[in-house]
């Protein structure tokens, strides 16, 4: 992962994702809501890491700047009438002043790299099906299906699409 540097979320971490952003449309604000907390409130998913219900990893470059996060999860999914199991990616984000970085020649963008540390975190947790929520509103949609592999819909809610695919 070039300077990228992947480490496990702890409680520790809340002091650098306290700041977190992500930019100001619909998508972005919950995703930065979600490891920062809001208005004071710790973060939901504080708990859910303590409780070893998800797992997080921290990118950071190696001058200690924050890149984004992923974060994974165990669930069931009713799949074609058949409850199944599912490794989801529950978070992923950015911080605004990396996203498209970095953008020389020969360079991998950090999404990129992202994307494939947390993939490969996924196939080691065992689970044939790979799956994701996205807002319905998000504009690169298309986009981030394509680079998970994701392409069956299963469920279509008011404002939540979610995916689910094999992992390979």
């Amino acid at each position: 992962m070039s300077d990228l540097i992947a480490r496990p979320f702890s409680s520790e971490d809340l002091a650098i994702t306290r700041d977190f952003y992500c930019g100001d449309a619909v998508w972005e604000r919950p995703v930065a809501d979600w490891i920062r907390g809001s208005d004071g409130v710790v973060p939901k998913m504080l708990t859910l890491v303590e409780q070893g219900k998800t797992e997080v990893w921290l990118y950071l470059i190696t001058s200690g700047e924050l890149v984004g996060y992923s974060a994974l999860t165990k669930q069931r999914w009713k799949i074609g009438g058949e409850w199944k199991n599912v490794t989801l990616l529950q978070a992923f984000g950015i911080q605004k002043q990396f996203q498209g970085k970095p953008d020389g020649v020969g360079e991998i963008r950090y999404s990129k790299q992202m994307l494939a540390d947390v993939t490969s975190k996924a196939i080691s947790y065992g689970c044939p099906l790979w799956g994701c929520l996205f807002i319905r509103k998000t504009s690169r949609l298309s986009d981030c299906t394509s680079r998970l592999a994701l392409s069956e819909s299963t469920k279509r809610e008011k404002h939540i699409l979610s995916h689910v695919s094999r992992l390979e």
